[in-house]
C-alpha cells in the first residue's frame, strides 16, 4: 500500500514526507483524520475507485476496509431526514449528455467515498465558475437522507476532520440515491443546477436479490470470489481475470482445493468473455487437474466439462462440443440440480441452433426452460433471460419473426431490471432485435438498434473477435438493403480478414461473410467474382456445418440464381442441382407448410422444365431468404 503511495507521489516532497508519517504514525482507529487530510489519501482511494483499478485497490484494501469500518462505527442515525449538499464543476458536455439519460427514480451510484457537506454554502464554494468559463457548469448535488435507511452508511466525520469547518459528511461505497430533480437555479452569475437526490436502499436491494436468486455455484461462494464473479457479470473481465490473478499469487497456495479450483475456473471464464479460448482452456484445464484429485469433485468437474464444451462450440467444434456436454447431465440430475439441468440443455440448444436444427434448439430451450423453473428460477432470472433470447433466435431462425421480437422483448425487459445499462447481454440483445428488423424489412428501426448495439461489442471484446465481427456484419448487411453496396464490400472484407484471423482453422462465419461479398458482387455484376466467392462459401459450410444446415441451402440457392441469370455461360443442369440440393436441405429443415419449402419447390419446378427445353432461364428473383446473415 505505501508503494502506492509513493508512486503516486513519487515527484512531490511534501507528500513523500506525509507518507514516512504516515508509515510510522498510522493506525486504524484514526483513519479518519488521514482521510480528511487533502489531496492525500483520498485521492489515491477515490482514483482507483473511479478506474476500478484492480491492481491498486488490491494494494489499497486493508486502508478501505479501515475506513468502511470506522464509517460504520460513526454513523448517522438520525430519527428525521437531513439534508447535505455537494458542489462540483463538470464540463458542459459531460452535464449535458448526462442531463439528457436522467430520469426521475433513476438510481445513481458514486464510483468511490462521496463526500459532502451539511453546510451549503461551504459546498456551494467546491463547485463555484470563478473564472466564467462557458465549458463548464456549477452543479450543486441536494441530498435527502431519509432516517432508518440499513444499507447506506454516512457519518459526520467533522470532528475527526483535519478540518473542522467543512461540515463534512462522508457516505460508504456502496451507497446509492434516487434522482428527485433537475433545476436550472438564478443564483450564480454563472450556469448553476441543482440536482435533488435522495439517499434509498434500493440499490443495495437489487444487488442482494441478484446474488439471492443466482445459482448455487454463486451462493456457496465466498465474498472474495463472489467479488471477482461479479466483476465478470458486470462486463468487466479484464479487472475479473486481474483480480483473481493477484488472489491466486498471495493465497493459492493456503486455499483449500475445491476453492482454489472455483478461482481458477474463474479465469478461465474471464478469458472466454473476451475471446482468448486457448488461454481459458489452459485455465480450465489447470482447474481440473485439482478437481480429479482423490476424492475428486464430481459436480465441479461437470461444471468443468460445460465450460470446456462452451470454449469448443465457440471455435466450431459442434459435435466434440455437444457429446461432452450432454456426459454432464446425469451428474447435475444426481445433484438434484434442476437449474444446472437447465443450463446444460440451453447450452445444448445453442450448439444445434448454430449448426441450423432449429426445432431440435426449440425443444432443447423448451426443456431448459422447464428445468430452470422447477429449479427455483423465478421468471425474472437473469438465466431465464438467456433462454427467453436463445428461444426467440430458433424461432427467427425458423422465421417466426414476430415471435421471436416479442421473445427479444421479454429477454430486454428482464435485463434491464437488474444489469448495469452498459451490460453487453443488453446490446447483444439489441444486436438480435435489429437483425429481426431487418429481416422484416424495416431498415430505420434496423439501423436504430444495430447502432445502439455496436458500442457495447467495441467495448467488451477487442479488434477481429468474432461477436465483434458478427455485430460489423449485420450493420454491413443494412448497407446492402440501403444499395451502398461499396461501404457494405468494405465492412464485409474488413470482417473476412478479422475472422481468418481469430480462428485457427476453417470457421463457418468465414463461409457466411464469403457469401455476403459474392451477393455483393452479383448485385454489382460482377458474375465471376460472385460465383467464386459464393462457391468457396458453400466449401468451407459442408465441411464445417452440419449436413442439413439451412445456411449452406441459402447459398445453394445464391449460386442457383446467379447461374442461371447468366445469359451467356449459364449452365442450367448445375443450376438446377444446387437447387435440388437446397430442397433437399430444407425439406430436413423446414415444417411441410413453411413458405420457403413452397418457394424453393416452387424453383425447381421451373427451373427442371427450363433446362429440359436448354432455354435461358433469366432471372428468377431474390431468394425469399433474404440469407445475408447467417
Amino acid at each position: 500500500m505505501l508503494a502506492r503511495f509513493r508512486e503516486y507521489y513519487h515527484d512531490n516532497a511534501d507528500q513523500l514526507r506525509k507518507i514516512d508519517e504516515f508509515e510510522n504514525l498510522y493506525d486504524p482507529e484514526h483513519i479518519l483524520w488521514w482521510y480528511s487530510l487533502p489531496a492525500y489519501i483520498s485521492d489515491i482511494i477515490n482514483k482507483a475507485l473511479r478506474a476500478l483499478d484492480i491492481s491498486a485497490l488490491y494494494d489499497l484494501r486493508y486502508c478501505i476496509i479501515d475506513l468502511c469500518q470506522a464509517l460504520d462505527e460513526a454513523r448517522e442515525n438520525r430519527p428525521v431526514s437531513f439534508t447535505v449538499y455537494r458542489g462540483v464543476l463538470l464540463p458542459r458536455v459531460v452535464f449535458e449528455e448526462t442531463r439528457h439519460h436522467m430520469e426521475r427514480g433513476e438510481l445513481i451510484s458514486h464510483c468511490g467515498f462521496l463526500s459532502t457537506s451539511s453546510d451549503r454554502e461551504v459546498a456551494i464554494q467546491f463547485g463555484m465558475n470563478d473564472e466564467g468559463r462557458e465549458d463548464l457548469v456549477e452543479i450543486l448535488y441536494e441530498i435527502e437522507v431519509p432516517p432508518n435507511l440499513n444499507n447506506v452508511v454516512c457519518a459526520d466525520i467533522s470532528r475527526f476532520s483535519s478540518i473542522s469547518n467543512e461540515e463534512e459528511i462522508l457516505f460508504d461505497l456502496d451507497s446509492t440515491f434516487e434522482l428527485v430533480d433537475v433545476i436550472a437555479v438564478q443564483e450564480s452569475k454563472n450556469e448553476r443546477y441543482v440536482i435533488s437526490l435522495r439517499a434509498s436502499d434500493r440499490g443495495s436491494e437489487l444487488a442482494r436479490k441478484y446474488i439471492d436468486e443466482n445459482n448455487r455455484e454463486m451462493r456457496d461462494l465466498t465474498e472474495d470470489i463472489l467479488f471477482g464473479k461479479l466483476l465478470a457479470d458486470m462486463g468487466d473481465s479484464v479487472q475479473s481475470e486481474l483480480y483473481f490473478r493477484l488472489m491466486e499469487r498471495d493465497r493459492g497456495s493456503k486455499m483449500i482445493r475445491e476453492k482454489r479450483s472455483v478461482l481458477i475456473t474463474n479465469i478461465g471464464r474471464a478469458l472466454v468473455l473476451r475471446g482468448d479460448y486457448d488461454r481459458a482452456l489452459f485455465e480450465y484445464d489447470r482447474a481440473l487437474d485439482l478437481q480429479l484429485e482423490e476424492p475428486p469433485l464430481k459436480f465441479l468437474i461437470a461444471c468443468n466439462i460445460v465450460n470446456k464444451s462452451i470454449v469448443q462450440m465457440s471455435q466450431g467444434y459442434f459435435e466434440q462440443a455437444y457429446k461432452a456436454i450432454q456426459n454432464s447431465l446425469p451428474t447435475f440430475f444426481d445433484f438434484g440440480e434442476l437449474r444446472f439441468v437447465g443450463v446444460t440443455l440451453l447450452n445444448m440448444g445453442m450448439m444445434v441452433h448454430q449448426q441450423g436444427r432449429y426445432e431440435e434448439a426449440l425443444d432443447l430451450l423448451d426443456n431448459a426452460l422447464e428445468a430452470m423453473k422447477e429449479g427455483d428460477l423465478n421468471d425474472d432470472h437473469d438465466m431465464i433471460a438467456e433462454v427467453i433470447l436463445n428461444i426467440g433466435k430458433a424461432k427467427q431462425g425458423m422465421g417466426k419473426l414476430s415471435q421471436a421480437m416479442a421473445d427479444f422483448d421479454k429477454s430486454l425487459a428482464i435485463r434491464k431490471r437488474f444489469l448495469p445499462a452498459n451490460h453487453f447481454d443488453i446490446g447483444r440483445t439489441y444486436l438480435c432485435m435489429g437483425i429481426v428488423k431487418w429481416k422484416q424489412n424495416e431498415t430505420e428501426t434496423a439501423v436504430e438498434l444495430l447502432q445502439r448495439a455496436l458500442p457495447f461489442y467495441e467495448k467488451n471484446f477487442p479488434e477481429g473477435h468474432s461477436d465483434r465481427t458478427y455485430a460489423k456484419r449485420a450493420i454491413a448487411n443494412v448497407y446492402v438493403d440501403q444499395q451502398m453496396y461499396d461501404l457494405a464490400l468494405e465492412l464485409y472484407k474488413e470482417c473476412l480478414i478479422d475472422c481468418r484471423h481469430f480462428y485457427r482453422d476453417k470457421h463457418s462465419t468465414e463461409g457466411s461473410i464469403l457469401n455476403n461479398i459474392g451477393q455483393v458482387y452479383s448485385l454489382l455484376g460482377n458474375t465471376s467474382l460472385a460465383l467464386e466467392y459464393l462457391q468457396d462459401a458453400l466449401r468451407i459450410h459442408e465441411t464445417t456445418l452440419h449436413p442439413n444446415h439451412p445456411d449452406t441451402a441459402s447459398i445453394c440457392l445464391n449460386l442457383t440464381l446467379i447461374i442461371s441469370g447468366n445469359k451467356f455461360d449459364g449452365d442450367l443442369t448445375l443450376a438446377l442441382n444446387y437447387a435440388k440440393r437446397a430442397l433437399e436441405i430444407r425439406r430436413a429443415t423446414l415444417s411441410s407448410h413453411n413458405i420457403l419449402l413452397s418457394q424453393t419447390e416452387e424453383y425447381v419446378r421451373i427451373l427442371a422444365r427450363f433446362e429440359a427445353r436448354k432455354y435461358y432461364f433469366g432471372h428468377i428473383g431474390p431468394d425469399p431468404d433474404n440469407p445475408r446473415i447467417s
